[in-house]
Formats: structure tokens, sequence, C-alpha cells
């Protein structure tokens, strides 16, 4: 046996067991660590020590981080009313952390550890973007990227706050995680200039989303709440359109939900003339396309932009309608109709519309997320500056 100087505990071999033990008293009780060396074994007695020391229960790290994620998804993330999409993403990265992590006890997870799984679910850059890695489950794993990383980062950290505050945790070490150099960064996103939304718009004119087109670039809605567009939902009158709901996926299907991404998102928007010409025009269209279908149009909810047969649109589909669309309009480059929101936001940035009230059009909880992600320079310099400074040293 290694006796250690005291209040560290022991260390010793145990023949029985073929595993180092370290044993530690803790209230009064002994607790003890197994490993196969004498090194691990020290470095969770330490930990052990640790967690004694900052006056954790004795039993509080016996917590796998497994549990802890699943007690933390029933008690917090279920409460919080969150909408379907947000959930799901929660689902997933509670999914990959249990794969990773999930075995481990609380007590003795590091930020090391969690580095190192991070590293495990990226391909080296020499290997190339279309690498696979087989996972614990048998199942082929697509590399993940910087942005599906501190997703994975946030998830565990709001976990572990959640275990700091009840005392099953000293330190939240999820903090001190630096994700991998090598994680494949986003793409940039663009948005068109106003001279390239012009030839957009032209070119949708005889388009048979053209009205879809209009009403995202306009309005900056997001493809999800345009797809779910009820025709209650647009006030002719008032010129108004409420975004009350959205378009998902769910099992494959496109099926729309009286949900939104979040309580902001839920919002009246004064539209554009343009966009209210064009609603109209394509309602007008529409029924005349119903009358002619029968008993073919099988739609049951009164969507503003469906199929042929007025059902819920494929947002697949969409996708391929407007790479379509960009290249007759003569646009460079491989374009995504999530891109017209980012495209919105620019646009009235550079005439000058405060940012304030962009976020508010596009249904944001702060200003941030719209200056950081959805508005982009379009000018080639930023001239705010430059009549004040003329003025006052002129």
């Amino acid at each position: 046996m290694t006796r250690r100087a005291n209040g560290e505990g022991s260390l010793f071999w145990n023949e029985a067991r073929q595993r180092w033990i370290g044993e530690l008293i803790v209230d009064g009780k002994p607790r003890r660590v197994l490993s196969k060396t004498r090194t691990e074994a020290r470095k969770r007695l330490d930990v052990l020590r640790r967690s004694a020391e900052d006056g954790l229960p004795a039993t509080s790290g016996n917590m796998t981080v497994s549990a802890l994620l699943d007690d933390w998804r029933t008690k917090v993330i279920a409460a919080k009313g969150l909408s379907s999409a947000s959930t799901d993403i929660y689902d997933w990265s509670i999914a990959v952390l249990k794969v990773e992590l999930g075995t481990i006890r609380l007590r003795a997870l590091t930020v090391e550890q969690i580095e190192a799984a991070f590293a495990r679910r990226v391909s080296p850059a020499s290997v190339g973007k279309k690498a696979m890695r087989t996972g614990a489950t048998g199942q082929a794993i697509r590399p993940l990227g910087r942005t599906s990383l501190k997703k994975l980062r946030s998830t565990l950290a709001q976990a572990l706050r959640w275990a700091e505050r009840r005392r099953l945790v000293a330190h939240n070490v999820a903090l001190l995680v630096e994700l991998p150099a090598d994680a494949e960064r986003p793409k940039a996103a663009r948005s068109l200039t106003l001279e390239e939304g012009k030839r957009l718009l032209t070119a949708a004119a005889d388009d048979r989303y053209g009205a879809l087109w209009t009403t995202m670039l306009l309005t900056g809605v997001r493809p999800g709440e345009a797809g779910g567009l009820y025709w209650d939902d647009v006030d002719f009158d008032l010129g108004v359109i409420r975004i009350r709901r959205s378009l998902k996926v769910i099992s494959g299907k496109s099926m729309v939900t009286n949900t939104v991404k979040s309580a902001s998102s839920l919002r009246s928007l004064d539209a554009p003339k343009q966009v209210l010409d064009a609603l109209l025009e394509h309602g007008m269209r529409q029924t005349t396309d119903r009358a002619m279908l029968g008993a073919l149009w099988v739609g049951t909810e009164p969507l503003v932009f469906t199929t042929t047969h007025g059902t819920a649109l494929d947002p697949s589909k969409l996708r391929r309608a407007f790479k379509s669309l960009t290249k007759k309009a003569e646009i460079e480059g491989d374009w995504h109709p999530h891109e017209l929101r980012h495209s919105a936001a620019s646009l009235l940035s550079a005439a000058g519309v405060p940012i304030e009230h962009i976020s508010d059009m596009l249904g944001h909880s702060e200003t941030r997320t719209t200056e950081t992600i959805y508005r982009h320079q379009l000018a080639p310099s930023i001239s705010a500056g430059k009549a004040p400074m003329e003025s006052m040293f002129g």
C-alpha cells in the first residue's frame, strides 16, 4: 500500500481484482476508485479528493454523464415549451454526447476527455469532407463541423450548469473546452445585391413559385414560415401578413404545425405592395387550378403555397426550384432559399433601416443575431463617417 499525506487517501494494488484502488475517507465513510494503472488511479483519487474539498456530497459524483443528460432533458428542456425544431437539436446533441461521454462519472469528467470526444467527431483535413467514421453504434458517422460541435458544447455546458447549481459537480468543465482546430467552419452566408434581387423577381414573374420568392425576399420570412402561411394569415384590407405557423418535415412528410421557431417569431408584418399584388394574383391562379382539378385537388388545408395538388410543399423540391430560378436570373453561385432572408436584412440595412427594426421584422429576440448572422455588407466601403467628419474638420 502507498500511503499519502493526511487527507490525501491511500493507493494500493488489489490482486483479486487486478486493479489499483484509491481510497479516501469522505464524510466519515471510505470512498474508492479503481483503475488498471496506478497513474490513472491516482488521478481519479485526486478528483475524488478535490470534490470532497469543494464540499460536494459523497455520492454526487457517482452520477454518469448519461444519467445527468437524461435528468436534465426531463426536468429542464421538456419544461421550456420549445419548438419541435429546437427540441430536436437538443435531442440530437444529447444522443451524441451520450455515445461519446455517457459512461463517464461526473466527478471524473475532464476537459481533456470532452476535447478528445470532439476530436473523434472531426475528420482530419487530409481525409476530406466525405470521410466517414464508424461509431459505437456500428453506423457510419459523418464528420461534424464547427457549428455542430458548438451545439454539443453548449448543450453539455447547460446540463453541467444545472448540475453545478445542485452541487452535483464542483466546476463546469465544458466552459473550458476548446474546439478542434481542424473542425470545418460554416460557409459564409451571402446576400443578393439590389440588382440581383431585381433580376430574380423579374425571372420569377412567370414562375410557379413567383409569389413565394417575392414574399420571402421582401419580408424576410423563413422558408418554413412562408410554406406554413394560411390564406387567413393574409389580410389584404390591412396589408398585413401574420406569421403563426411553420412548415416542417416530420418523419419524411411535409406538415404544417401551429408552432414557430420561438415566441419572438410570432409577428405581424406590414407587407410591401409588390408582395400583396403577387399574392393576390397567385390566389386567383390557385382558385382556377383548384376548380380545374376538382377531386384531384387533395389538399385539406387553406395553404397559400402548395404543390400542384394542394398539399404542403416539399422543402427539397423547393430548393431545387430556387436553384433553377437563380440560374435563369443569371445569378452566379449555388443559392439556397434561406438566403433570401439574409438578403432582406442586408438590403434594408444598406437602405438605412435601423437594425432594431430589421430584427423585429425577422422575428429575432435580440439584435445580435441580426447583426452577426443575417446582415451582410453590400456596399464596397462604409460611408457612415464620411459626411460628419468632412463637416467637422472641413
